[in-house]
């Protein structure tokens, strides 16, 4: 096995210009455990000369988010130069860099978190005087104290302190963030910033994903091998859907380029009941997987190509009056910057016919 394993390394390391930058990192990795820290060595200073500074040192190469993500691949790249050389000081502004990349108490996703982790681990062991933090911090926003207490080691794995302002704490214009530190020890800090906002809420961008909904009278049909069909068509002007038909919910997502990975959260109005979500007869992906929630439908799709794709599932009315329909959101299950929402619609319903 150790002999196959290094026919496999060798021949990464043969077309390592040819590897990204997640690849290179793996790939020194691999080369340290199979103790041939000479190779190690070289796929590191590929991969630094491909290193990004803006902000910290950091490594990504674009293109696909599921194949390049920038925070998985820094956390890759962190692990090996922590392996190959632990005194290296691109490793601490990696680690600044993903100190600063993270939302709260994980990073993007659980895909991104989980070799984040590890990369933090190897920190550790690297440099243990990280595992005995001494300091006080003092936390001020604009001029007013926010916090004082000590951190020390049995805070290590905690999940930190939260601090809470609310809006009515900020000012128009500058606002001003304090930390003070006095001992030993790295304090690492993050912020984030949450609104509600009135629905339909602001635009969002629709150049890389779009969604539209439509909802649609809907009656049962047959093909001629009697396999079920469903006859769809837009309430007429002026006139609304019914208590108790089966009404036809068609979404379109429009993707320029193919997209990985994107769920799809339908909310259901009030008094609406889901009656399927992939009936025979109705158009969807081969691939969809669904789910009825409380208050929504989910569509799970692993690939989503280019151009137009359309899911189409049946629900029921079951109250009348004038309901609202919120938004659907289209979003990257492990690209929580790609969203796409459509519009905000309003259903009359009347009594059942």
């Amino acid at each position: 096995l150790k002999a196959r394993l290094e026919d496999l390394g060798a021949a990464v390391y043969g077309e390592r210009e040819r590897l990204g930058d997640a690849g290179l990192a793996m790939a020194a990795l691999g080369h340290m455990s199979l103790q041939r820290p000479t190779e190690a060595k070289a796929l590191v200073a590929t991969l630094g000369g491909r290193a990004a500074h803006d902000g910290g040192t950091h490594w990504g190469g674009g293109g696909s988010a599921w194949w390049s993500d920038d925070v998985e691949t820094t956390a890759y790249a962190l692990s090996a130069l922590l392996a190959v050389s632990p005194a290296d000081p691109r490793a601490g502004d990696a680690l600044r860099w993903l100190a600063a990349q993270r939302r709260g108490d994980h990073w993007g996703s659980t895909r991104t978190t989980a070799p984040v982790a590890i990369a933090l681990g190897d920190w550790m062991l690297a440099h243990p005087a990280e595992a005995r933090p001494d300091y006080r911090l003092a936390v001020e926003w604009n001029g007013a104290p926010l916090l004082e207490r000590a951190f020390g080691a049995d805070d290590l794995f905690g999940r930190g302190e939260r601090v809470r302002i609310n809006g009515s704490r900020l000012r128009p214009g500058a606002n001003r963030l304090v930390l003070r530190k006095s001992g030993v020890g790295t304090a690492y800090w993050s912020w984030a910033a949450q609104a509600l906002v009135a629905s339909p809420g602001p635009a969002t961008d629709t150049t890389r994903l779009a969604v539209t909904r439509e909802y649609l009278h809907a009656e049962r049909t047959a093909d001629r091998r009697g396999r079920p069909r469903w006859l769809a068509t837009p309430p007429a002007p002026g006139a609304g859907l019914h208590v108790g038909e089966a009404v036809l919910v068609r979404l379109t997502l429009h993707a320029p380029a193919a997209l990985d990975h994107v769920m799809i959260e339908d909310p259901r109005p009030a008094g609406f009941e889901v009656d399927a979500l992939t009936p025979e007869g109705t158009e969807h992906p081969w691939d969809l997987h669904a789910e009825a929630r409380d208050t929504r439908a989910v569509f799970f799709l692993g690939d989503l190509p280019a151009g137009d794709t359309v899911i189409e599932y049946l629900v029921r009315p079951e109250l009348a009056g004038r309901l609202v329909a919120l938004p659907t959101t289209a979003s990257g299950m492990y690209e929580p910057e790609l969203e796409a929402r459509g519009p905000e619609q309003v259903l009359q319903v009347g009594a059942g016919r």
